[in-house]
């Protein structure tokens, strides 16, 4: 019986959570806030019943900078490609 209790309280938590919004921009600040602090909460929570164990964030700093770098480096290509087409267009014209 004590089982049953507990689910009942569980299924009865999963209905007292918040609905979803379809505008968060709609949301006030102080409502924002309640709902960023229930993240932390339910983690809690399913780590307590199942031992869930929050994830590592996954470190995109490597394949980002290699992207940023890759853009640099083609954006500074076709500037230099353009600059050394206009120069030769007015060495040309003169």
């Amino acid at each position: 019986m004590a089982h049953y209790k507990k689910l009942i309280a569980h299924i009865q938590k999963i209905l007292d959570m918040p609905a979803p919004v379809d505008n968060y921009y709609r949301l006030g600040v102080d409502e924002t806030i309640k709902r960023y602090k229930l993240i932390d909460e339910r983690e809690a929570e399913l780590y307590r019943l199942y031992g869930i164990v929050r994830r590592e964030p996954i470190d995109f700093t490597g394949p980002i900078i290699n992207m940023c770098n890759s853009v640099k480096t083609t954006v500074t290509g076709a500037y230099e490609s353009m600059k050394t087409k206009i120069w030769k267009k007015q060495n040309e014209d003169k």
